[in-house]
């Protein structure tokens, strides 16, 4: 697995697991020539077109803050490619705003399922 974030968090992603970091401020992962079966960007940060151009032939982008442009992008390319893009759905608003502040604070993310999409509760 290789991990993505800047200097100061490389030794906590090695520590957990990560076979190689690369530190995003000094190296654009998606110009390394490297192919990824799987790319999850969390903070919605990578470079979209050239993400996808990471991706093996089956490989699956997985987008937790997409923009407008990738939500309507990516159901497209999924149908069309055999790379597939995968973001969320809705997604109550309170749930939305936790994620949101984790990532910024934290460099993590909580995912929290409920079933009653429609509530702010």
């Amino acid at each position: 697995m290789t991990a993505v974030d800047d200097a100061g968090k490389l030794d906590m992603l090695c520590s957990i697991g990560s076979d190689h970091v690369i530190d995003y401020t000094n190296e654009d992962f998606t110009r390394s020539g490297e192919t990824y079966d799987a790319i999850f960007d969390t903070v919605g940060m990578s470079p979209f077109f050239r993400s996808l151009r990471s991706l093996t032939r089956q490989g699956c982008y997985l987008l937790a803050n997409p923009t407008l442009a990738q939500m309507i992008l990516g159901p497209w390319i999924s149908a069309t490619s055999g790379k597939k893009v995968v973001q969320p759905g809705p997604v109550p608003f309170k749930v939305s705003l936790q994620t949101s502040l984790t990532t910024r604070i934290l460099g993590s993310v909580t995912v929290r399922s409920t079933r009653r999409m429609g509530s702010l509760g």
